[in-house]
């Protein structure tokens, strides 16, 4: 065989292909497919993504209003007023709880009308309470009209042609949330060293345990049971056309894209909670379990921020839990007060500072 031909037998059949050019089409074919593979996302920016638009006033009908203005990062990303403003200076009928630690939820919203956070934190660019802006499309116009908004997006999302979109808005936003994480309290490092509490606040975790009965709904990690209780609160609103509001409830059966609107606008409807979305007589009245997760630096307190201060909020627990067991829960001011020190415990480092 010549040396300038690079042909081979193979069991004894036709020439083979040349091994040299073989592999010099494999290398080619190797680095072609590896430039060909889009760019990975990175969840980091992504999530900073997020926070970019949770905090951007241009979002609003009066550019002055964010998702931030309503869960404020210094408050454990709550609203420290009883009932939330947006845009225009609106007023809604509900507190706006903290988002720290919800990235976990199963259901979202005091009356749990969301499953997925992803369509939660589209909800308030729309409500005419909360951001009002004219429809969700808008979203996208306003973003292309930022300069620099479009590099951010295509960092963010490289492999997608098409950006801005609202599952990007929808996407980003949610993963910001869900990068609010908890579990940095003094009750957390207690737990992580396996020591004990200030003997006052020991007391307080034990009656929570025990006497008050708090645990029975307040339990799991972030102290809440995601399930949906009944408080007292907004029980004289409802009573005064219970049967004709809950039958326009039914007859109306709006959406949840709808819902939110409307229990934000509507102070008898908001005072239904659960009811609003399953049409149970049962959840009449019923709310969400809020996590006690830095509850004492996200006063006031209930869905229609009602409640002023952690130790009322304690007293107004205990007083409807005794009468929902059928006899009331004796316990002394010092027991109540140290009950409120376990929940202090709970504030995680970043919101000490806030505790009132």
């Amino acid at each position: 065989m010549h040396a300038h031909v690079h042909v081979v037998k193979c069991m004894g059949l036709a020439p083979c292909i040349d091994v040299k050019n073989v592999c010099l089409a494999i290398l080619l074919t190797a680095i072609l497919s590896a430039r060909a593979l889009p760019a990975r996302a990175d969840p980091t920016i992504q999530a900073d993504l997020g926070r970019l638009l949770f905090s951007d006033l241009a979002l609003s009908h009066d550019g002055k209003t964010s998702c931030q203005s309503c869960h404020d990062p210094a408050h454990a990303y709550a609203d420290p007023h009883p009932q939330s403003t947006g845009s225009d200076g609106k007023v809604g009928t509900r507190n706006a709880p903290s988002l720290v630690g919800i990235g976990s939820n199963e259901s979202f919203t005091w009356d749990g009308r969301r499953t997925r956070l992803e369509d939660v934190v589209l909800d308030p660019f729309t409500n005419p309470v909360e951001l009002a802006l004219p429809s969700k499309n808008d979203i996208i116009t306003r973003l292309k009209q930022q300069p620099g908004m479009l590099e951010k997006f295509r960092a963010a999302f490289p492999s997608k042609r098409n950006v801005p979109t609202l599952h990007q808005v929808g996407f980003a936003l949610a993963l910001f949330v869900r990068s609010l994480k908890t579990e940095t309290s003094a009750y957390d490092r207690a737990i992580a060293k396996h020591s004990s509490l200030m003997p006052n606040v020991e007391r307080g975790h034990e009656l929570f345990k025990g006497l008050a009965g708090c645990i029975e709904c307040h339990s799991a990690t972030l102290f809440a049971d995601g399930q949906f209780h009944h408080s007292g609160i907004g029980q004289t609103v409802q009573s005064r056309h219970l049967s004709e509001l809950t039958q326009a409830v039914i007859r109306e059966n709006l959406s949840m894209d709808a819902l939110g609107p409307k229990v934000l606008t509507n102070s008898d409807w908001s005072s239904l909670g659960r009811f609003a979305v399953t049409k149970r007589p049962l959840d009449i009245g019923a709310f969400r379990t809020p996590s006690l997760r830095n509850v004492a630096a996200t006063a006031p307190y209930m869905h229609d921020g009602s409640v002023a201060t952690l130790s009322e909020a304690v007293d107004q627990e205990i007083y409807y839990r005794g009468l929902s067991k059928g006899h009331p829960i004796n316990l002394s001011s010092a027991e109540r007060q140290a009950i409120v020190a376990f929940l202090e415990s709970l504030t995680d480092e970043t919101y000490v500072n806030r505790v009132k």
